[in-house]
């Protein structure tokens, strides 16, 4: 097939991408809607498309650039197991779709709200974005100012 352009052939979700994470979860972050607990924020290492696992990530390969923030790594199973133990709302970034191109990437990212079945009247917004970068050298340039999330409101009565 011909292509007009070499930014029209890409890779979607292609595994290994520590750098563009890392990068998406510090602007994530930036926007300011994210609400952590006791100055720490929990990730999600298991990447997932469709109910099926197709990465888990190694937290040793994630170097978010932040000072004052501890973070955690969980696996999607026992982040359940937390919030069933805790008996609390458990928030955390899920990795979402990745598309890679020659010149430029896309990741979107989500803040899910994960509640035991205990919990009544609860309402809060989880919220998701997708960050659009150039590839510049070896790093990722955020192509315009930092998108607004959007959101979903969770509840349960």
């Amino acid at each position: 097939m011909f292509y007009y352009d070499s930014n029209r052939i890409y890779r979607r979700d292609p595994k290994e991408q520590y750098q563009l994470i890392s990068m998406g979860i510090k602007n994530f972050l930036q926007t300011g809607e994210l609400k952590l607990d006791d100055d720490t924020l929990r990730i999600c290492i298991d990447r997932i498309e469709d109910d099926a696992i197709i990465e888990t990530l190694a937290p040793e390969n994630l170097g978010i650039d932040t000072s004052g923030i501890i973070f955690k790594f969980y696996t999607r199973i026992e982040l359940k197991n937390l919030t069933t133990s805790l008996n609390r709302p458990i928030r955390y970034v899920e990795v979402g779709q990745i598309i890679d191109y020659w010149k430029a990437a896309r990741i979107s990212l989500k803040y899910v709200i994960s509640l035991p079945k205990s919990i009544r009247g609860f309402s809060e917004r989880q919220y998701n974005n997708l960050f659009e970068y150039n590839k510049v050298g070896q790093k990722y340039l955020l192509v315009d100012e930092l998108p607004e999330n959007s959101w979903q409101l969770v509840t349960r009565e």
